[in-house]
């Protein structure tokens, strides 16, 4: 469901009904759901200006997918893309992550297709957690939350290498890099958690998987 977008019209004979009927009559019991994929488009109602173009405004796919899926007694846990978020690293590309050879990280060479790839020490951690807390928001309590992409990225951006200063580690280390982004990682992975826990405080557990680790 990674969309790009360019794609035009998407969802635009989306049947909630028929969605749902596929996956009770196939036994399913959960499904998990896109709400933002690795272009980083949105596939629910909201004001951010990456909601994907190609969704009519009148169709709040993620929101009416969720809705039908329940009234089956079908679980549907919430996708979001991490570290692959192509509307992101295209609006504000000091967040990418840095190569120590000065270079873009990007899966796929650079005259090919491929995703630029986000530093989790810029502050895009923020920007990702105001999509995170809006979904909470919107959709709960939700079934679960599936973050994608998600491993310890080396980066010397200006904010890895100042991240790294401030911990006593010498940027020009290999071995320091990657203790620097192995904490980044469990530090965004804590701060999503307890996101998560804490909207769901005092209700039922809900579950969050971290993909790519």
């Amino acid at each position: 469901f990674h969309t790009g977008p360019h794609i035009p019209d998407v969802g635009a004979d989306f049947d909630a009904d028929e969605f749902a009927r596929t996956f009770a009559d196939a036994n399913v019991d959960s499904v998990t759901l896109f709400a933002k994929c690795h272009h980083g488009l949105l596939y629910y109602n909201t004001r951010h200006p990456a909601r994907h173009p190609g969704l009519a405004a009148s169709l709040d796919l993620l929101g009416e997918q969720i809705e039908a899926l329940r009234q089956r007694g079908i679980r549907a846990p919430i996708y979001l893309s991490v570290q692959c978020d192509e509307y992101a690293a295209d609006a504000h590309p000091e967040w990418l992550a840095i190569t120590p050879e000065g270079q873009v990280v990007k899966r796929g060479g650079l005259l090919e297709a491929g995703w630029q790839i986000m530093d989790m020490s810029s502050p895009y951690q923020d920007y990702m957690a105001d999509q995170l807390a809006e979904v909470l928001g919107k959709f709960a309590p939700v079934d679960g939350i599936f973050l994608d992409m998600c491993w310890d990225q080396v980066s010397v951006s200006k904010w890895a290498i100042e991240g790294m200063r401030r911990r006593g580690y010498d940027p020009t280390e290999d071995g320091d890099r990657r203790k620097y982004a192995r904490e980044v990682a469990h530090g965004y992975m804590a701060r999503y958690k307890k996101m998560v826990d804490d909207a769901h405080r005092g209700g039922v557990p809900v579950g969050i998987w971290f993909n790519s680790r």
